[in-house]
């Protein structure tokens, strides 16, 4: 045995260069491969960096023969059961009171539902535990974002932060701009805030470009075209983005700012990482955890720029077989997109790959499907596909493109989905139900 002629951190150096299968098979050799094997310098490289981290910890009812899961086999065993319990259609579900869905927020572990103020849970070990209700007077609100240390609301004039202080939200401070002029204020008085709240009336514009990078909230004031890259900690603005913003992205590291025919980006510090421009006007931005898509205008043939995300050099550029309205991938570099087959009077799903556009595979829709479009993809791998004319969501696997179940009683196209997170309206009534995988 080699390995135990070894000291302990080369072995595991060594271990570390194998793959899923063959870290697997070694664990299963003797206990002292395990224990080698079993930890997180070895499988913190299967993780992809966009999964969130969902707190979890090994099952006290498996009596452990060896020494408990590491921390990060843990993260990545409990992602596998997260798909799995997509996959066979196995959640928690719960009801709770509840309208809105497009101005909730989740992060992976804090789930905050606009209900009359703004509702804030706790997703753990599979239940929904409610923590606290936020509410600014009677205003709704008409967007929220949350990384758990923050929560910022945005009432279209002029945005709330909340921090998490003894596990509880507190008012930190609220931004605004007064009149027409282009700064961002900044004010702790209640007084202030409630003066300004009382002109939100003067400002009937919304959007919903806003995201929270570590302590900087990136949000876009449509009515003086300005998006605001605002440290919440430091209570400064790190800069002024003037445009009329076509498209916005983010993911853990970055902004996406698509202005026309160009995409610049920016990280936590509102420092520019690099900027590209594919020569023709976008009509959509994705972003995966390693290629950066801008999609043109089209119906059934569109062009097509994917860059490194990281790097911003230019990957493949081409005209592909897709509508302007088709789905990235989040972990592969494979479009998904829904066709009419008219002679079959059905609609057809299909999965293509960016780099030779080759049909991976396609997969007939009934009839009843005929009014619906593509929703999203969660957990790296189950497509969300709604069909208002029934009020039905069809979850397919991405991978195959097989149809696994569908789920019924939903209301139109209030549906909300985030990795391990189902969340819809239910049909005629003023509850929303949510689905918890994990």
């Amino acid at each position: 045995d080699i390995l135990r002629c070894l000291p302990p951190e080369i072995s595991v150096k060594i271990l570390s260069f194998l793959d899923l299968k063959d870290i697997l098979n070694c664990s299963l050799v003797c206990r002292l491969w395990y224990e080698l094997t079993n930890t997180n310098l070895v499988w913190k490289r299967f993780w992809e960096e966009d999964i969130p981290i969902k707190d979890c910890e090994a099952s006290k009812d498996f009596g452990w023969i060896l020494s408990p899961p590491c921390k990060w086999k843990l993260y990545f065993m409990n992602h596998k059961k997260i798909i799995h319990n997509w996959e066979e259609d196995r959640y928690k579900r719960h009801e709770i009171n509840g309208r809105w869905i497009n101005s909730t927020a989740y992060d992976g572990k804090t789930l905050v539902i606009n209900n009359y103020g703004l509702e804030v849970y706790r997703i753990e070990k599979g239940n929904l535990v409610h923590c606290q209700k936020l509410s600014f007077k009677k205003y709704d609100a008409y967007m929220c974002a949350t990384n758990t240390s923050y929560i910022v609301v945005k009432y279209k004039p002029f945005v709330l932060v909340y921090h998490l202080i003894n596990d509880r939200y507190k008012v930190a401070h609220m931004l605004y701009i007064r009149d027409r002029d282009s700064k961002l204020i900044c004010t702790k008085e209640r007084r202030v805030m409630d003066e300004v709240s009382e002109q939100s009336s003067l400002y009937p514009l919304g959007s919903n470009l806003m995201c929270i990078l570590g302590n900087t909230l990136y949000v876009y004031m449509p009515h003086v075209k300005i998006m605001y890259a605002w440290n919440m900690k430091e209570m400064i603005c790190l800069i002024e983005i003037k445009a009329h913003i076509s498209d916005f992205l983010y993911d853990k590291e970055r902004v996406y700012i698509c202005v026309n025919d160009s995409i610049t980006v920016y990280d936590e510090r509102a420092r520019m990482c690099f900027a590209v421009t594919p020569h023709w006007n976008i009509y959509k931005m994705h972003v995966n955890n390693h290629v950066l898509v801008a999609v043109g205008d089209g119906h059934s043939e569109v062009d097509i720029c994917a860059w490194d995300k990281q790097t911003g050099n230019l990957l493949h550029s081409k005209r592909m077989f897709v509508s302007a309205d088709c789905l990235l991938h989040p972990t592969k570099d494979v479009l998904v997109d829904v066709i009419d087959a008219w002679p079959l009077e059905k609609k057809e799903i299909f999965a293509c790959n960016i780099k030779d556009n080759v049909i991976l595979w396609r997969t007939l829709i009934g009839e009843y499907s005929i009014l619906g479009d593509l929703h999203s993809i969660v957990a790296d791998r189950f497509l969300l596909f709604c069909t208002y004319s029934r009020h039905i969501v069809d979850i397919h696997d991405t991978k195959y493109g097989n149809y696994l179940y569908s789920l019924y009683g939903i209301d139109d196209d209030d549906v909300f989905a985030s990795y391990d997170i189902l969340i819809y309206a239910k049909n005629k009534s003023v509850k929303l139900v949510v689905h918890v995988y994990s």
